[in-house]
């Protein structure tokens, strides 16, 4: 997979042509890492779903 870092928690795959946005929610209950990863095939729909988080 050849993701490339755009800015902090935003990356895109080439091959996928897919973008990707990590949203960290801090620790769960459980004292384990929340994050979870949504993608997006519009660059802007990834950097205003990352503006509104």
């Amino acid at each position: 997979m050849a993701r490339k870092t755009i800015k902090k928690n935003l990356a895109y795959d080439d091959q996928k042509q897919l973008y990707y946005v990590c949203f960290n929610y801090g620790t769960n209950a459980d004292g384990h890492r929340d994050r979870r990863v949504r993608t997006f095939t519009d660059l802007a729909e990834a950097e205003l779903a990352l503006e509104q988080f």
